[in-house]
């Protein structure tokens, strides 16, 4: 489809939901903000980086890190501790 019939569909689209349409041009970058806000995805650009300078290995280990240990680490860190025993107000033990 062309550019100008899909800016009449959209035109048609926004008419019957009954919201004003205007055709602008967004900069690439606000664009890609946008989809970024959308689905932020995966971030891989270091790994892309690594790859484009042929470092399979070092790409490997970010994207692994990235995508597998840092969650892991991040879910140790924020958990709560449960090994602590259970005290009342009074500071006392509770034993069950």
């Amino acid at each position: 489809m062309g550019s100008q019939k899909i800016a009449r569909l959209n035109k048609v689209t926004a008419m019957l939901e009954g919201r004003s349409w205007t055709h602008r041009k967004l900069p690439l970058e606000v664009a890609k903000a946008r989809v970024r806000l959308k689905d932020p995805g995966v971030e891989i650009t270091q790994t892309l980086q690594c790859l484009n300078q042929g470092n399979g290995k070092e790409a490997l280990a970010y994207f692994i890190c990235d995508n597998f240990l840092t969650p892991i680490v991040v879910k140790w860190f924020t958990q709560k501790k449960s090994s602590q025993p259970d005290q009342n107000e009074d500071g006392e033990l509770v034993k069950e």
